[in-house]
């Protein structure tokens, strides 16, 4: 189990994509025992070994009803920077199209 855990964690580091679902992880976890379910951890103990292998640079969230989510630490503080200045980029072209429409009503 261990050792399949490890060629999960290497695909998940090596891969691209930053963002899964649990039940993505345990579905590439299945494909990398070639469904021998004796070589793969049930979603709770993978969540579990996630923990202990990541610590602070994983994060879960947890929504009801929904699939838990899974992202790096970096990567959810980079989405949290990037909405952050496009709100600012959206309130300035905002604020220039409110002066613009004021302009012009006024000419």
């Amino acid at each position: 189990m261990s050792e399949t855990f490890e060629m999960l964690c290497s695909w998940i580091e090596l891969c691209d994509d930053e963002l899964y679902t649990l039940t993505e992880l345990h579905n590439k976890l299945g494909e990398i025992a070639h469904g021998d379910e004796e070589r793969i951890y049930s979603k709770q103990q993978l969540k579990c070994k996630l923990l202990d292998k990541y610590g602070d640079h994983i994060v879960f969230t947890e929504v009801a009803g929904k699939h838990n989510l899974i992202c790096f630490r970096n990567m959810a503080e980079c989405v949290i920077n990037d909405k952050w200045y496009s709100q600012q980029e959206s309130e300035i072209k905002d604020k220039r199209l409110r002066v613009v429409i004021a302009a012009a009503k006024m000419i």
